[in-house]
């Protein structure tokens, strides 16, 4: 296949479509996590093990539809594919999750930091940049 078709058959689609994409990706491990939990936690019904599972996996959908959304956000305002998007969806993953659980601004603006330190630090020990 030759490698522009494939750059532009990438770029194709909205962000809505990559958001889902991103969330249906993020689904599977949530399923996977929720399954293990609910191992640990001997949870004695179906019914139970069935919540826990959907739990754990919506919370990671939700988690990948929006670093995904926002990713793509940022890549459509900025015209640019580099760190500061990555940076910037994990921010809002951070701050959203982070700020919902503890009912706090403050808290949603420290987990939003921490959250996107780690993709940017994530991101340069994956893929380190040449000089």
């Amino acid at each position: 296949m030759d490698p522009r078709k494939h750059r532009r058959t990438e770029d194709e689609g909205t962000i809505i479509t990559k958001s889902m994409e991103g969330a249906t990706h993020f689904l599977v491990p949530g399923i996977l996590w929720g399954l293990l939990d609910a191992e640990q936690m001997n949870s004695p019904g179906l019914i139970r093990t069935l919540k826990i599972t959907g739990r754990r996996g919506l919370l990671c959908a939700a988690t990948g539809g929006l670093y995904v959304g926002a990713w793509q956000l940022l890549e459509k305002y900025r015209m640019k594919r580099d760190i500061i998007n990555d940076a910037g969806g994990a921010f809002v993953v951070g701050a959203a999750f982070n700020g919902l659980m503890n009912r706090s601004i403050s808290m949603g603006i420290t987990g939003g930091m921490t959250f996107a330190m780690t993709a940017v630090f994530m991101d340069m020990l994956i893929s380190p940049r040449k000089s």
